[in-house]
């Protein structure tokens, strides 16, 4: 509830939140939803990593490729058992040379 002499950014955080209450609260009402999203974070922590200890892209180019490459092994890798990845990795070369051809 908003108080009189709340300062105006606390005032726009509590609208958003009145205003968005379904949304923030999903996981309440559906079975299986998690409560937070540190899943998605833990698997975006190594792209971060390696950005920070190679001072990021050179070029917008470079940070395309890197995001779909990301993309393609993240999935692989998540996808599947790990024990298997180098073996659905070269498929995945594989298929992207048939494609290209």
């Amino acid at each position: 509830v908003q108080q009189k002499n709340d300062p105006e950014k606390l005032k726009c955080i509590l609208k958003s939140l009145a205003e968005r209450k379904e949304k923030y609260f999903t996981f309440l009402r559906i079975k299986g939803i998690p409560l937070d999203n540190n899943k998605a974070e833990r698997s975006l922590r190594r792209v971060v990593l390696k950005r920070k200890k190679s001072f990021g892209s050179r070029s917008q180019k470079g940070a395309n490729v890197l995001s779909i490459l990301y993309s393609v092994v993240f999935s692989i890798f998540w996808n599947n058992p790990p024990a298997e990845f180098l073996h659905n990795y070269q498929e995945a070369l594989q298929l992207s040379d048939n494609v290209s051809e």
